[in-house]
């Protein structure tokens, strides 16, 4: 493994593991104002299609987005 690889391991595990300390209710808040954002963005707002993943777990609950994608 380079360096850079090395590298992208430790952050990315750093990272799971902040997101794997967050409660529910600051995942809940964190996450909606992600979907809120991208929302917003001019990409998501002309878009034809949507693709999306089911959270599982402590990461980004994208159902805000797939409602709204659903209701367009």
């Amino acid at each position: 493994m380079n360096d850079r690889s090395s590298e992208k391991t430790k952050i990315r595990e750093q990272i799971t593991k902040l997101r794997e300390n967050l409660d529910a209710s600051a995942v809940s808040e964190l996450s909606e104002k992600i979907c809120q954002r991208i929302m917003a963005m001019d990409e998501y707002k002309k878009a034809d299609a949507v693709l999306a993943y089911m959270s599982i777990g402590q990461e980004t609950d994208l159902s805000t987005i797939l409602k709204d994608a659903d209701a367009q």
